[in-house]
């Protein structure tokens, strides 16, 4: 954000303020703390979202299965 707003590549930021220490207030470290829980989320949620595509393509591709099908393809197993 204050890089966008000075208009200035963050690490040109970085290396101007890399001697100013640096303590994150309470909502800052809460941000960290959540981080882990959001990101596997986010990541699941895709899982999620690619399975369901990739079962509607198959559902697509094979049309209906009927009893004699499975049964066929329990034979062949």
């Amino acid at each position: 954000m204050i890089s966008y707003k000075l208009g200035l590549a963050k690490s040109t930021l970085s290396c101007w303020l890399k001697e100013i220490p640096y303590k994150p207030n309470e909502k800052v470290l809460k941000r960290i703390q959540l981080a882990p829980a959001k990101s596997a989320e986010i990541i699941h949620n895709r899982k999620v979202a690619n399975i369901s595509k990739i079962k509607n393509l198959a559902k697509k591709e094979l049309g209906e299965i009927t009893k004699r099908d499975l049964w066929l393809l329990g034979i062949g197993l």
